[in-house]
């Protein structure tokens, strides 16, 4: 029970990461904002990024502040995926 537990938690702890990556990836491909889909993934994950985006410097105008955040939640994962067994 108490793995089932951990793996459901590693599993959430992925899934934002995730959806951070694709609007990061997306966003690049539509910087304006006139997709659906980006304006979607937007208003979901700029409240994430805004808590995070100073932390690292950007590189030229390329922020990679959605990079820490998925090489953070991997490794939360991978402990969670540890304890699970």
């Amino acid at each position: 029970m108490i793995g089932m537990f951990f793996s459901v938690m590693g599993f959430l702890v992925w899934v934002l990461p995730t959806v951070l990556m694709i609007g990061w990836f997306v966003g690049m491909a539509d910087p304006g904002g006139s997709w659906a889909v980006t304006r979607a993934l937007n208003a979901i994950s700029l409240p994430y990024l805004r808590r995070v985006s100073g932390m690292l410097p950007r590189v030229g105008q390329l922020d990679i502040s959605p990079l820490l955040i998925w090489l953070l939640s991997f490794i939360v994962s991978r402990l969670l995926a540890l304890l699970a067994f």
